[in-house]
């Protein structure tokens, strides 16, 4: 095995010769590091390259928006349209949808019918699946209440994985999830009532190793961070990934996950 570190003191021949004789080493995004300093070395350059991704997802224009996909499916008239608008005006921006549910023009159903269509997705009925509580502990805590999803189903001799959203869907998040989890991940729609219950009861769950760091902000702060953890816990494997909001690092030691978050700043404390 060679380090890929570029860096290593150990890329010469007679040395890579003397380091093969005890091969301890991490693993990190599925490359070799043959030390812990050449794998700070790493993951400080990795992390410093996905700080600089932007945080929020590109818009997607093309997208219908919902008050007119719900007129044109005949769910609501016009009249009703321009309440809702209006009322959205004079309650500074709240979600169209939200507020149709709430003024007793559409149910949950019909707005939920209306979100999966917007985004080429199905409908979960996450009222009546009680699934998610068999998995409720694969994905960290603050993950889903930042990005407003829950796990509602866990196939794992398939490795698939169905997450469930109720406004926008956060391809971000499910890409992420891909990467860490290395399974299949299909986005749903479910209703806004039953993803909040679902979230308030996986808060009183017992969850496994999951720490947030809220003001590590440098790469190298990370980085050693890092380390640290991967020393206490004896990891063998690393993996990065960056949804919204977070660094979010899985470890992977004696067959068990630890992630480890780092909350970014806002943007204005990030550009300063």
């Amino acid at each position: 095995m060679h380090c890929n570190n570029p860096d290593c003191p150990f890329r010469s021949t007679v040395r890579k010769f003397l380091r093969s004789r005890n091969m301890e080493g991490v693993m990190l995004q599925g490359r070799w590091y043959c030390s812990l300093d050449c794998f700070e070395s790493a993951i400080t350059a990795l992390f410093a390259d996905l700080i600089k991704l932007p945080d929020e997802p590109l818009a997607r224009p093309h997208r219908i928006p919902i008050g007119l996909l719900l007129l044109g499916r005949g769910v609501i008239n016009e009249d009703q349209l321009k309440t809702a608008l209006q009322a959205q005006r004079e309650q500074s921006g709240d979600r169209l949808g939200r507020l149709l549910i709430r003024l007793g023009i559409v149910s949950a159903h019909d707005i939920s019918t209306a979100l999966a269509s917007q985004w080429g997705c199905a409908v979960f009925p996450l009222e009546r699946d009680r699934r998610y509580r068999e998995c409720p502990q694969i994905l960290p805590l603050a993950l889903l209440e930042s990005c407003r999803m829950v796990p509602l189903h866990y196939m794992p001799g398939s490795q698939w994985l169905f997450l469930g959203f109720c406004e926008d869907i956060d391809h971000t998040a499910v890409y992420s999830v891909e990467r860490l989890l290395s399974s299949r991940t299909e986005p749903c729609v479910v209703n806004e009532s039953a993803l909040e219950a679902a979230l308030d009861e996986i808060r009183g769950m017992t969850r496994p190793c999951e720490i947030v760091f809220e003001r590590l902000w440098t790469a190298p702060e990370m980085a050693r961070t890092i380390r640290d953890y991967a020393v206490k816990l004896g990891a063998d494997e690393l993996m990065l990934a960056r949804p919204r909001h977070f660094l979010w690092a899985r470890l992977r030691a004696s067959g068990r996950s630890y992630d480890v978050m780092f909350r970014l700043p806002p943007a204005h404390l990030a550009a300063s």
